[in-house]
């Protein structure tokens, strides 16, 4: 082993943590449970999960950390979040690095997913694409001539707060995350349920199994609630995608998270690409495709890459 890092994936509801090699390979792994409850939880659940994996690991060279929200990389400090309560600026850090005696670096989870595909996915094919991760949120990567594009704040590429237009007998309120995300699928059930309470999705509910991928099945098996917000986050990733491919032009565009485990969902993208984009942009693209990394392990290969990148630089 070359050389192997830590990395740290956080959730709001799990801390991933694993030790990861340069090939990519995730040598060990930890999940623990976040604490959401307040800002100082989170951070305590953080630095003591962080802790209690570094007590059974080998001399680490360095450790990044993926977080929601925003981050500034260069000083190591997270600034705000939404669904975890970070309302203060927190030198996250400095904290690990005094806890653990290893360097430490941060950043967004989906700039950290990015770099993990450029390192370990379409990366190695091209220097010019677009990730984008459709999960609980949606947000989007953008890199340019192998240069991650950040913005002036480290807070480019929230694509999930693009307004796309309330869809009919849609409950969304016309922005892409909140129509197309599996979070945003699930308010959307919720509020749904009270207008169709014999849907299959009301059950769901209950017994704790709805998630995207059961109201994709619902739909597909005639429920009308389902097949309502399960058309209306088909038609909102369309023209969202399109629209993506319009302002950027990019080589490639990639596609992660939970909600993209449909292969059929991914054609339906290609084809009003197709039909819809302006003909030079939809021309120069040469491939809209689901990421080659396990979704389940592209948060950690992403924090992972955050501190091997920045190893490279030191």
């Amino acid at each position: 082993m070359n050389k192997a890092v830590l990395g740290v994936d956080v959730g709001g509801t799990n801390i991933q943590i694993g030790l990861v090699a340069e090939t990519g390979e995730i040598v060990k792994s930890k999940k623990y449970r976040m604490n959401s409850n307040s800002q100082a939880e989170a951070v305590a659940a953080i630095i003591d999960s962080i802790d209690d994996f570094v007590k059974s690991a080998d001399k680490l060279k360095a450790i990044g950390i993926g977080l929601v929200g925003h981050i500034n990389p260069e000083t190591g400090v997270w600034k705000s979040a939404i669904n975890i309560p970070i309302s203060k600026p927190v030198p996250l850090a400095q904290l690990v690095s005094e806890k653990t005696k290893v360097p430490v670096c941060l950043d967004n989870d989906v700039n950290a997913a990015t770099l993990a595909e450029m390192k370990w996915g379409i990366g190695k094919q091209t220097s010019n694409f677009i990730y984008v991760n459709v999960g609980t949120g949606i947000a989007m990567g953008i890199v340019e001539n192998a240069k991650l594009i950040r913005g002036i704040a480290n807070y480019a590429g929230e694509v999930g707060h693009m307004y796309i237009g309330q869809l009919k007998e849609g409950f969304g309120d016309g922005y892409l995350e909140t129509i197309c995300s599996g979070g945003g699928m699930v308010k959307q059930a919720l509020v749904g349920i009270n207008a169709y309470p014999d849907s299959i999705l009301a059950s769901y509910h209950q017994d704790g199994s709805l998630h995207s991928s059961t109201i994709f099945q619902a739909a597909q098996n005639g429920d009308h609630l389902a097949a309502i917000i399960a058309g209306q986050a088909i038609k909102g990733l369309e023209i969202g995608s399109t629209n993506i491919v319009n302002l950027f032009n990019p080589e490639h565009l990639v596609f992660g998270g939970g909600v993209f485990n449909h292969q059929s969902l991914l054609e339906k993208v290609r084809q009003h690409i197709k039909k819809n984009a302006l003909p030079v942009s939809r021309n120069s693209l040469k491939s809209i495709s689901i990421t080659t990394l396990n979704h389940n392990d592209i948060g950690l290969l992403g924090a992972a890459s955050i501190a091997l990148m920045n190893e490279e630089l030191s």
